[in-house]
């Protein structure tokens, strides 16, 4: 109760996490961690944050206090009728765009009388007559161009026509020469809302592929992060109206762009398989992206190794190992470029390679996934990492190349019989050096201390330590972490994780953690976002938790919070 107490009076100050962390003098992902829940909250530090929030919510009022007093002098300065722009005292200045945005007055081009009588254009400032049974215009920041775009309208002749009048008229318009009447552009905006209320998830993000932009690419433009794109495309979140219009309008704009994109890879494609097919094996996959040269441009980044890469597991060309000599006469080897699928994948289809079979294949090896990214053409580290995690299954054309790399390397370390999660054995010596110092020091050393005492490195300690920390089937784990209070220099609390042997008493292993999370997110109805806010993490975090793919830190708390969720629920 006293988290959800807290979490209202934040919402009502109007602070950010960070400002409040900054006030406070904690951290950002401690203040989510109270507001949440998942942190216990002192008498003292709960009075701290108490205060804050009621110095911010007094500021908070005090500003719209400020600003009221100045919209009403502004609406008397504007009940006699409308002024000029360049006539508004410089006090009432920071008050027109809040009360433009709120609807309650309008800022157009109007006709007035210089000092010689004759009549110019001017930007005038005027109240708005509103009807309280008319809700405001969500799409009344956006621009004519970009309604027209979101309504699906090609041209400024498609939007004349709704519109009813001229194309030259229209086109002034948009080039804010002239203000449109409400009645015509009121027509516009009832076109865009019918256009964009009939799309979905799904439209938004094959609007998006047919525009040939990433995420990230389409986020940059947009002006918001990559999450909250992917969130619109499975449909966790949803953009206002007004964002909506954009991003549409965004998207429709670079459909024509992308249509020339596709056509000059379509050629540069064809272009190469008449190189290939004159000089069969004379260009390697790096010399074949060279060839192509940069392939994007239109404000986006090349995309030519990526082409030549799906064009080779597309089947339309092959690599296979071709002798040539280089500038200075030597006889060399590299793989080289024929067209067609190639005589492996013509003879017998692949067999099919899991990730756990690839993973352990190249750690057996002692090989590291940027070495097994060299031996592969067209092959990063990042395509070897999202083939081993699961994220991207491996192509069938890549198992032969993959196989035929592991059978030419000799097997360095046997491969382990059952874990998973950890395929390089800890040595059994070190092991022992790390319980005997928890033993002998129960609750006082964490990673750091326990890394100085036994002279670990990091990457080390954690593949000797994070096995002792799961509980193997049938059996007690040899270390759990605990948490412990302390006082820091500027005498403010902490908790810090200490190692203590044996397993935590009454706590779940933390892979059993994955399932329960997962199947109470179901049968809640949750989305990862909701319960990754509940829990207090990232919804990145949640999604590797219930895959397994991470160990969840703090298992008692989550575990805590779990339970506090089903006894809510029943």
């Amino acid at each position: 109760m006293r988290a959800a107490e807290l979490a209202k009076e934040w919402a009502q100050s109007g602070l950010s996490k960070g400002e409040l962390a900054r006030r406070v003098g904690v951290s950002r992902p401690y203040i989510s961690a109270c507001l949440a829940g998942i942190e216990r909250l002192s008498d003292d530090r709960s009075k701290q944050i108490r205060e804050e929030l009621r110095k911010a919510a007094v500021e908070k009022r005090d500003r719209e206090d400020a600003m009221s007093a100045k919209l009403e002098r502004l609406e008397s300065l504007l009940e006699t009728g409308p002024r000029l722009l360049a006539n508004v005292p410089p006090d009432l200045v920071p008050a027109l765009d809040p009360a433009r945005k709120a609807g309650r007055l309008v800022v157009e081009w109007g006709e007035t009388q210089d000092r010689r009588g004759r009549l110019v254009r001017r930007k005038m400032v005027g109240i708005v007559k509103t009807d309280p049974d008319v809700p405001p215009d969500a799409l009344a920041d956006v621009p004519l161009s970009t309604l027209r775009k979101a309504a699906g309208l090609t041209t400024p002749a498609d939007a004349a026509e709704v519109t009813g009048v001229s194309v030259s008229l229209y086109r002034r318009w948009e080039c804010d020469a002239q203000s449109p009447p409400r009645g015509r552009r009121e027509r516009l905006v009832v076109r865009a809302e019918e256009s964009l209320g009939r799309l979905g998830p799904e439209d938004l993000k094959d609007l998006r592929e047919q525009a040939c932009l990433s995420r990230a690419e389409a986020a940059r433009r947009q002006g918001v992060s990559w999450t909250a794109v992917d969130s619109w495309e499975t449909g966790s979140q949803w953009p206002s109206l007004a964002n909506l219009a954009r991003y549409v309008a965004l998207l429709r704009s670079e459909l024509a762009p992308a249509r020339e994109l596709l056509w000059q890879e379509a050629t540069a494609l064809t272009q190469l398989a008449q190189q290939v097919a004159s000089d069969p094996g004379a260009l390697s996959f790096a010399l074949a992206v060279q060839w192509l040269g940069p392939i994007g441009g239109l404000g986006r980044a090349s995309r030519t190794p990526a082409l030549a890469r799906d064009a080779i597991e597309r089947g339309e060309f092959h690599l296979r190992p071709t002798d040539y000599r280089d500038t200075a006469g030597r006889l060399r080897q590299h793989d080289g470029l024929f067209l067609g699928p190639g005589p492996r994948e013509e003879r017998e289809p692949a067999v099919p390679m899991t990730a756990q079979e690839l993973r352990i294949g190249r750690e057996s090896r002692n090989m590291k996934q940027d070495v097994l990214a060299r031996k592969l053409p067209g092959v990063s580290r990042g395509h070897i990492s999202d083939w081993e995690t699961g994220s991207e299954p491996i192509p069938e054309t890549r198992v032969g190349q993959i196989r035929a790399v592991f059978d030419a390397s000799p097997v360095v370390l046997a491969p382990p019989a059952s874990r998973t999660h950890y395929t390089l054995r800890a040595d059994p010596g070190r092991r022992a050096d790390v319980l005997a110092v928890v033993r002998k020091h129960p609750g006082q050393y964490g990673w750091a201390e326990l890394r100085e005492a036994t002279k670990i490195g990091a990457a080390s300690l954690h593949r000797v330590v994070d096995p002792m920390l799961e509980a193997e089937e049938g059996a007690r784990s040899l270390l759990h972490l605990g948490e412990v209070s302390y006082t820091d220099r500027h005498g403010r609390e902490r908790v810090r994780l200490v190692f203590r042997p044996g397993s935590a008493p009454g706590d779940e292993p933390y892979r059993d953690l994955g399932p329960l999370i997962r199947s109470r997110r179901t049968a809640l109805g949750w989305s990862l976002s909701k319960m990754a806010e509940y829990l207090g993490t990232w919804p990145q975090n949640l999604s590797k938790w219930e895959l397994g793919q991470r160990r969840v830190p703090r298992p008692d708390k989550v575990s805590r919070r779990l339970a506090e969720l089903e006894v809510a629920g029943d």
